[in-house]
């Protein structure tokens, strides 16, 4: 399959291996990516650079997934990117993340064929 044009995508973890994986992942479909390790990094990277995508973990420390999906509606000042959520827990379903207005949810541990096709489907959804 052909990659999209490159985008920037913040992955959100604080395991260092997931981070990377992903960020070598999305790198090799010629994305840009930023990584943080926490809610408060993430907010500081968003707040400083345009961001297409954002790929968090959902128990994350210094400010939750659910933080990050609020702090992320209070850009007004541009489009709000869509938001995924990673989780390894049992007790968060798909129905909860929509009632909480993110895109989607990737269980993990994840497949990362899987992870690539829910990638290009938000970000081809998104395209203007």
């Amino acid at each position: 399959m052909e990659s999209l044009k490159k985008r920037t995508i913040l992955v959100v973890n604080d395991e260092l291996l997931i981070r990377q994986t992903i960020h070598l992942l999305l790198e090799l479909e010629n994305h840009h990516v930023l990584e943080a390790s926490c809610g408060i990094e993430a907010v500081t990277l968003l707040s400083e650079n345009h961001v297409d995508l954002v790929i968090s973990d959902v128990r994350i420390p210094r400010g939750d997934g659910l933080f990050l999906l609020q702090e992320l509606k209070k850009l007004q000042s541009r489009p709000i990117p869509p938001l995924v959520f990673m989780t390894g827990f049992a007790d968060i379903d798909e129905y909860s993340i929509a009632a909480m207005g993110a895109a989607g949810l990737i269980r993990k541990p994840f497949i990362m064929d899987s992870l690539l096709d829910v990638i290009r489907s938000l970000l081809s959804s998104s395209a203007a």
